[in-house]
C-alpha cells in the first residue's frame, strides 16, 4: 500500500514539474534587427503560454544607448486600463508599464496576445539590446498570481545611413559627367595642337 501511495505521489509530482517548466512568459519581438541611424524600430511585447488567460499585470523595459525612446503604445483591446512611467526614458528605461483588462481575459487557452509596442530610434552606431523584466505587481487572473517568466532580450544593430538608390544613381551620373567632360577637354587639347 505504501508503494502504491509513493508511486501515485511520484507520478503526480512528475506531472506537475513539467507544467511548472512551461510558465507563462512575456516576450519581445522587433520589427527589424538592423536599422540605420535615425530610423525607428518597433519592439512588440507579447504574452505567451497563459493557459487560463490574464486580467493584467506589469513589467519594466530598458535598452542600450544606441537607441533612444520615442514612445509606447498599449494594445487596446484587450487592455482598457493602463499606466506607465516614462519620466526615466532619458536614462534608458521605463520603470513600469501596467495593463489591465476589465472586459475579457487575454490569452485564454494559451493564445499569444499583444500587450504593447515600444518605439525606439537608432541614435548611435553599434549593437543594442532591449530588455524586459518584472516590475512590482506581477501578472494575475481573478486575483490569483500567475507565475510569469520574462523573455530573453532582443538585439538591434544600428548602422550608418545608406544613400537612397536614386542618390546613388545621381552620384554615378555626376561622376560619369565629370569623366566625360575631362575626356572631351583632353580631346580638344589634342586637336588644338
Amino acid at each position: 500500500m505504501k508503494r502504491v501511495i509513493l508511486s501515485v505521489g511520484l507520478l503526480a509530482f512528475l506531472a506537475v514539474v513539467p507544467g511548472a517548466a512551461h510558465a507563462a512568459q512575456l516576450t519581445l519581438q522587433t520589427s527589424a534587427t538592423v536599422v540605420t541611424l535615425g530610423s525607428l524600430v518597433a519592439v512588440q511585447i507579447y504574452g505567451n503560454d497563459f493557459p487560463l488567460g490574464a486580467d493584467g499585470g506589469d513589467f519594466s523595459l530598458s535598452w542600450d544607448e544606441a537607441l533612444d525612446y520615442v514612445g509606447i503604445e498599449i494594445a487596446n483591446p484587450p487592455w482598457d486600463v493602463s499606466a506607465w512611467d516614462d519620466s526615466t526614458a532619458g536614462d534608458l528605461y521605463l520603470s513600469y508599464v501596467d495593463v489591465f483588462s476589465t472586459t475579457d481575459t487575454p490569452g485564454y487557452g494559451g493564445t499569444p496576445f499583444l500587450i504593447a509596442t515600444l518605439t525606439l530610434v537608432g541614435v548611435e552606431e553599434g549593437s543594442a539590446g532591449v530588455y524586459i523584466a518584472p516590475a512590482q505587481v506581477g501578472w494575475s487572473l481573478a486575483g490569483e498570481t500567475i507565475a510569469t517568466g520574462y523573455g530573453p532580450p532582443v538585439g538591434v544593430e544600428v548602422t550608418p545611413e545608406t544613400p537612397e538608390p536614386s542618390a546613388l544613381a545621381l552620384l554615378g551620373l555626376a561622376g560619369g559627367s565629370l569623366l566625360w567632360s575631362r575626356r572631351a577637354r583632353r580631346h580638344e587639347k589634342i586637336i588644338a595642337r
